[in-house]
């Protein structure tokens, strides 16, 4: 007498066999998912959200969180009466998304200029992490827009294009935005 086998995640479903609704999925949810981090809220240093498909399948982790380099020994944030901080100096933020078959993450360096407006002076460390039958045929890492402006925000894009050992390609990206005392991310 045998147990019914367990329904697998939907992850690791695609990592035994392609299925192009997994990475529709993905897309959908990381376009339907934006994180935002307070920067006047001293408690907020990260977001970071479980992500799930259209049927309540869990697909990964997506997240933004605020951390210090070696040229940096703390949040760049200064003190305000009633307990409040600013966002001042310059700021690493690393993004992600983590999934059991495709993780990628990327940095960048946000500071404000003497306007007052954010701007993202540099983006770099980008890395991934894929699962055959998904390879990743290019990825590209920039900055969409360097300073904020009245209209819109700093924003800067990590994109994967994947592809599969059997046809079909489309693109994934995760991006960061600044503006108005406040950085948040989402995806395509």
């Amino acid at each position: 007498l045998s147990s019914p086998r367990p329904k697998q995640p939907v992850a690791f479903q695609y990592i035994l066999c392609y299925d192009s609704t997994v990475i529709d999925n993905m897309v959908y949810a990381l376009k339907n998912t934006d994180l935002k981090l307070n920067l006047e809220d001293p408690n907020s240093n990260i977001v970071e959200k479980n992500v799930y498909d259209k049927n309540g399948e869990f697909l990964g982790t997506f997240g933004m969180e605020i951390v210090s380099d070696e040229n940096e020994n703390q949040v760049a944030r200064m003190s305000l009466p009633g307990n409040k901080t600013a966002f001042s100096g310059t700021t690493t933020v690393k993004v992600y998304w983590y999934a059991a078959s495709i993780n990628y993450q990327f940095y960048a360096k946000i500071a404000k200029n003497s306007s007052g407006k954010a701007y993202i002076s540099s983006v770099y460390d980008e890395s991934y992490f894929v699962i055959p039958p998904v390879v990743v045929s290019s990825d590209k890492l920039e900055i969409i827009q360097k300073t904020e402006t009245s209209s819109s925000p700093a924003q800067a894009r990590y994109t994967l294009n994947l592809s599969t050992y059997v046809g079909g390609s489309t693109k994934l990206w995760i991006f960061v935005k600044a503006a108005e005392g406040y950085f948040w991310t989402g995806g395509n």
